[in-house]
């Protein structure tokens, strides 16, 4: 009798936990929704700059950036470099051009900004610009 007592309040206590940890698989990943959904517009801004690009190279913060714009700035006229990633395929013929000979590219798309501080471009268009 006291085996079975101890059966049946080991399975009630396996059953509640397993219903706990579903409850909480569940809540997370709705909470993890709504909250991006509220930040979303703080972490996506509109891009376009003009500069020169060179490939990426291996990078722990971010899989999938293909290539970097190198741009001044017009305040002080400082150097930045941001990440890019193209998905377009004319967008990765245009950036790996002029990787390859130095020309100016026009970059337009969103910055994106991810909880762990890392940034990059979601590029929407790449353009050569013509030196005059």
């Amino acid at each position: 009798m006291k085996q079975t007592a101890r059966r049946s309040v080991l399975i009630s206590a396996l059953a509640i936990s397993v219903l706990l940890a579903a409850g909480t698989i569940v809540l997370v990943p709705a909470a993890e929704k709504q909250a991006t959904t509220k930040g979303s517009p703080q972490n996506e801004f509109p891009f376009d700059q003009v500069g020169t690009v060179t490939k990426h190279g291996v990078d722990t913060c971010m899989v999938g950036v293909n290539y970097e714009l190198h741009s001044n700035v017009k305040a002080p006229l400082q150097k930045t470099t941001h990440w890019l990633v193209a998905t377009s395929r004319s967008d990765m013929a245009v950036l790996g051009k002029a990787s390859k000979d130095g020309g100016l590219v026009r970059v337009k798309g969103t910055m994106m900004i991810n909880p762990e501080h890392c940034q990059w471009i979601a590029v929407s268009n790449a353009t050569p610009v013509k030196k005059s």
